[in-house]
Parts: C-alpha cells; sequence; structure tokens
C-alpha cells in the first residue's frame, strides 16, 4: 500500500497478464488497475467499502505485444505523477494543476495532453478561421483522447504511437464524414498546436511530425469555357457593372475572396503596379503581389471612389469603413447575378451546372502557367510551383505531356550519324 500526500493510499498498480512484460500474445485484453483509498469516502458504509477500483484498458489498441509494453510503461509512469505529483483524487475529480506552483514553464510538460493542447490554443496566434477551425479540431480530439483513455496522459510522455492512434479513433468518432482530407486537416491542425508546445519547451519534438499523410484524390476543378466565360462578361457589365468590375480585378489578382474583402484605399499602388494583401491562411501576414497591366483602368476606377483609410469592397461592393464578408462579396453575388440567373423563357443564361466564382482563380494561373510557365504563375500566386501544379493549373498536367509526346531524340545521335 502507497501512502500519499493528499492524505490518501493507493494499492500497487497491477497488470493483467501478469506476465506483460515478457509474453508475446495480444489475444485477450490487457489492463493496468490500482485500488484509491480516501478517507471518509471509501471503506465501511461509503460508496466503495474496498476502495475505488481504477482500470485503463487503452493499451488495446495495439496489435502487437511491443506497442502494448511501451504503452503500459508509459500509463504506469502517468498514474504515478497523477496520483503523486498532481495529488489526483479519482473520486472528487480533484487534480492539482502544476501551473499553481512556481515554476519557469509557460505551459508544464506534466500537464494532461488535452489540457496541454488547450493551453496552446490559447496561445497560438492565427486568424479567425483558423482558430475557429482549432476549437472544433480539439473538440473532436478530446472526444477521441477520452476514448483511448490518454486524455489525461501528462503531455511530455505522448508519443507519436498515441497520435497516430488518436487520428484512427477520430474516424470512428466522425463515422462516415470521415475522409483522407478529415485525416490530413485534422493531423496538420494538431501539429500546429504541438509545434507552439514545441516552442514553449514543453515537449521536445512534435509527436506529429512523422505522422505521414493519407493520399486523396484531388478532383480537377470545374472551370468555365471560353464560351461561358465571354457571355458572363458580357451579361454581367450589362446588369452589374461594380461585380463585374470586381470579377476582372479578382480574375487577374491570383487572390483568395477573403484577402480581396480586406483590401483598402493604402494597398494598392498604382504606379508600382503592387498590392499588398492581407493573407488569413494559416498565419497572418502581409504579401505583395503583381498587378495586372490589363485591370490597372479598372483599379484607377475603384481608387478614385475610396480615400485612405476605407476597404475598396464593401456594401454593395462601395468603399467603406467596415468590411463584409467573402460569401456576401463573393458567392452570394455570382450566384444571384451568374449561376442561378435565368432569362426571359426562365432558363438559365449561361448554363446548367456553371462553374463557381473561385474557379477564376484557377483559369487565371492556367493562362498565366502556359505565357511563362509554371515557375512565375506561382510567384504570381505566392504558392509553391508543387502547389500550383496539383491545385490551380488545372492543364498543367495535359499540356506537360503533349509536349513530352512531342520531343524526338534519335537513338544514333545526329553528330555521328554516317552521309548517306
Amino acid at each position: 500500500m502507497k501512502q500519499l500526500s493528499n492524505g490518501c493510499r493507493r494499492s500497487e498498480i497491477t497488470m493483467i497478464p501478469s506476465n506483460w512484460k515478457t509474453t508475446s500474445s495480444v489475444r485477450k485484453p490487457w489492463m493496468v488497475y490500482y485500488r484509491f483509498y480516501c478517507p471518509g469516502l471509501t471503506g465501511h458504509g461509503t460508496k466503495y467499502p474496498k476502495g475505488k477500483l481504477m482500470a485503463v484498458r487503452g493499451m488495446n489498441q495495439y496489435k502487437t505485444a511491443d506497442e502494448r509494453r511501451a504503452d503500459v510503461k508509459a500509463t504506469i509512469e502517468a498514474i504515478k505523477e497523477d496520483l503523486e505529483v498532481c495529488d489526483f483524487n479519482p473520486i472528487t475529480g480533484y487534480r492539482k494543476d502544476i501551473l499553481d506552483e512556481k515554476t519557469d514553464y509557460e505551459i508544464h510538460p506534466n500537464k494532461p495532453l488535452m489540457a496541454a493542447l488547450e493551453a496552446a490554443y490559447e496561445k497560438r496566434k492565427v486568424t479567425p478561421g483558423v482558430k475557429k477551425d482549432l476549437r472544433s479540431v480539439l473538440k473532436y480530439s478530446a472526444i477521441a483522447a477520452k476514448n483511448l483513455r490518454i486524455d489525461k496522459m501528462p503531455v511530455k510522455d505522448v508519443r507519436r504511437r498515441h497520435m497516430k492512434a488518436l487520428l484512427d479513433q477520430l474516424q470512428v468518432v466522425k463515422g462516415d464524414k470521415w475522409t483522407a482530407n478529415n485525416y490530413n486537416f485534422y493531423r496538420s491542425h494538431l501539429m500546429m498546436l504541438f509545434d507552439e508546445l514545441c516552442e514553449w519547451e514543453t515537449i521536445e519534438s512534435n509527436p506529429i511530425d512523422k505522422i505521414k499523410k493519407q493520399k486523396h484524390i484531388v478532383a480537377i476543378r470545374k472551370t468555365l469555357t471560353d464560351e461561358e466565360r465571354e457571355a458572363v462578361n458580357e451579361g454581367l457589365h450589362r446588369d452589374n457593372y461594380r461585380f463585374w468590375r470586381l470579377m476582372r480585378i479578382f480574375f487577374a489578382s491570383g487572390a483568395r475572396e477573403t484577402e480581396m474583402v480586406l483590401l483598402k484605399w493604402d494597398d494598392v499602388n498604382i504606379e508600382r503596379q503592387e498590392i499588398i494583401f492581407s493573407i488569413l491562411k494559416g498565419e497572418y501576414r502581409r504579401e505583395i503581389r503583381p498587378m495586372s497591366i490589363d485591370v490597372i483602368h479598372l483599379w484607377r476606377e475603384v481608387l478614385a471612389e475610396a480615400k485612405s483609410g476605407e476597404y475598396l469592397f464593401t456594401k454593395n461592393l462601395k468603399p467603406g469603413n467596415v468590411p463584409i464578408t467573402a460569401n456576401n462579396c463573393f458567392t452570394r453575388r455570382w450566384n444571384r447575378w451568374v449561376k442561378n440567373k435565368k432569362n426571359a423563357l426562365g432558363e438559365s443564361r449561361y448554363g446548367e451546372a456553371l462553374a463557381d466564382i473561385y474557379s477564376l482563380k484557377h483559369s487565371h494561373s492556367t493562362e498565366v502557367a502556359k505565357k511563362v510557365g509554371t515557375k512565375l504563375a506561382a510567384l504570381h500566386n505566392k504558392h509553391t510551383e508543387a502547389v500550383l501544379k496539383s491545385n490551380y493549373d488545372v492543364e498543367g498536367a495535359d499540356r506537360e505531356m503533349q509536349i513530352l509526346k512531342g520531343i524526338t531524340i534519335s537513338f544514333v545521335p545526329d553528330k555521328i550519324k554516317k552521309p548517306a
């Protein structure tokens, strides 16, 4: 029996099977257990006359004895630390927060896994959109971690195998909604939080770092045909000039809709043909991108209507002091004026199943890549060349294939061919 500093006691921490250190069998469930005794809450006349039995079975998710052994060792150490350092009482639920003690750690290594990730979430400086995504990731990760009984494991003891198991458990939590994209999404966002813990020296290495992404099929985005682009250009110029102007500027910008709605008068420099965008994907930053010569005259119109400090595209696509959402600025207007626009006969003016407005970014990227190559096209969009090829240049693979098909290389080099 082990006496604890809070006046409680615990039995020896025991393992089933008893030969867990040497056995290779995983046919039956394994279990770590002990009994907890607390004065006044256990013993005769209480709910727990023989003490409260505490059992942990999370190691059974692993299919080999070596993996289970490693998890058992970490579990036993975590139990000891929880009871002897944090004064954990399994009956009342009390656990002393290590941060209550004087320490130079901002987030203590002994902090339970999910509590540490919550602390990292509070400290991580990201955009509101990413913050919202991280909140959702933490919500479902907490459920998965609790199912695996690793939610209260000291974060310093978390290893890659635990997070690999958590990502697999998320598939159980999410059910039919789970895809390879979801897996990669949760992986990248959890990695973000563990990176924060690494920066604060709470942990030495990121346990997500060497977990591979899952392969997924990248769907080819539907884009407007040349005929559809011509029809939309003429129709929108006639029906809604301000939206037509924004559409043309957006097409040539290489930006995202969320970046366009945050543009201010001071961000656009006509003389230098440069635009400073506020990037909301990932961590907030500012990026300079080139202004296409095709739309300089349209930019002049927009700037002439605004003044310093104002957002350029707000309510009714006019300058103002309060920005509107990208959905309101782009998607709703595109649906109303283009995608769902009807002619006098009640038919779709521009055709059925028309591409969305974000496809214009893909169309422009493809056109730029055709003219100047993928390297400069990627520079224009501030992407890597690999991202541009895989996500934006919709004709790139076919274009490269045609080039390769047209290459002629003689088996016998020309320089040594004998004259006929």
